[in-house]
């Protein structure tokens, strides 16, 4: 399907399965690109680059420089912290023909700012765990029992786990709210945790394909153990939420299974580092986004095959040290 096509991963670091799975679907030239020279992907791909840190201003630029000189097709951004500043870049690369796997630029913003989120849920009725920024309000509502302890806390704009913690007490919310950065505190949600991959069509937004997963267990704050799930009753919540949010290709949804029915997290605009389980069950995004970028009319991806465990596992990679 990507015989002629040329992809370039950005933040490659240990994503080697995406790298396989682009050359098990026919890519004919794979670069990737790191900060780090000891990034495990650099190595499997067919030719790589070192590029600052997508914290620094000369991140983006250089992106785009790499895409030019290497004729890219497909750019495909891996890291959170890829998606701000790359953003506003999206029509630009298109105009040298580069399509730059992102989501719309006040999108990505959403899905950052988690307080922007709760907003927007509460204004689109999308259920999602109550929160408070304002420590009044949120002391307020814990004297008069509309909210109470444990309580679940958060930066207002980070990265996968960074800073998350758990208010047992007002002294632990004085501690939160005495941080440096803006957070929030949400209610502790009672229920099975789900990580959800979705493909959705670059062009239109709509829903192509969805493989939910039942957290089993977690490490360093991704999905370690999963059950591939199936429920039409998820099914129906992942399409209504994105009939309402404008979001496009590999998009990863965190959510939690309540007595009450379906209840969001966040939605992490790029491959869950999870993705694998899915894709491994049948649920092959990757050849969806290449007959995307190839202008292939798209039909539903496949369903993962349900009630199989998805168990993550470690590997090395040597590369000799030139020094």
């Amino acid at each position: 399907m990507g015989a002629t096509m040329k992809v370039l991963i950005l933040s490659a670091g240990k994503r080697v399965k995406i790298i396989e799975y682009l050359r098990q679907a026919g890519v004919e030239t794979i670069i990737a690109a790191d900060c780090s020279e000891l990034a495990p992907a650099l190595y499997v791909a067919d030719s790589f680059y070192i590029v600052p840190r997508s914290t620094t201003p000369e991140y983006a630029p250089a992106v785009r420089d790499i895409c030019k000189r290497e004729s890219v097709d497909l750019c495909i951004p891996t890291l959170d912290l890829d998606l701000d500043p790359l953003a506003e870049y999206r029509e630009e690369f298109a105009s040298f023909g580069t399509t730059l796997m992102i989501s719309p630029a006040p999108s990505i913003d959403l899905a950052a700012d988690k307080w922007k989120m709760y907003e927007f849920c509460l204004a689109h009725n999308i259920p999602t765990p109550r929160t408070w920024i304002d420590r009044d309000v949120l002391d307020r509502d814990l004297a008069s029992g509309e909210a109470r302890f444990p309580l679940f806390s958060k930066p207002v704009r980070s990265a996968g786990s960074v800073d998350i913690g758990i208010a047992r007490d007002s002294r632990d919310l004085d501690n939160i709210f005495a941080s440096s950065q803006r957070m929030l505190v949400q209610e502790f949600m009672d229920g099975e945790p789900f990580d959800v991959d979705v493909y959705l069509d670059l062009h239109s937004g709509l829903v192509r394909g969805i493989n939910p997963k039942l957290k089993l267990r977690m490490r360093e704050g991704t999905t370690d153990k999963a059950l591939i799930f199936d429920d039409p009753e998820l099914t129906n919540f992942i399409e209504d939420l994105f009939s309402k949010a404008a979001f496009r290709g590999v998009v990863d949804v965190d959510l939690y299974a309540t007595p009450t029915g379906y209840s969001l997290l966040e939605i992490n605009p790029r491959f869950s580092w999870s993705y694998a389980h899915s894709h491994e069950c049948g649920a092959n995004f990757i050849e969806a986004l290449l007959a995307d970028v190839s202008g292939k009319r798209l039909d539903r991806v496949a369903t993962a095959r349900p009630k199989w465990h998805a168990l993550a596992y470690d590997s090395v990679i040597l590369n000799r040290n030139r020094n």
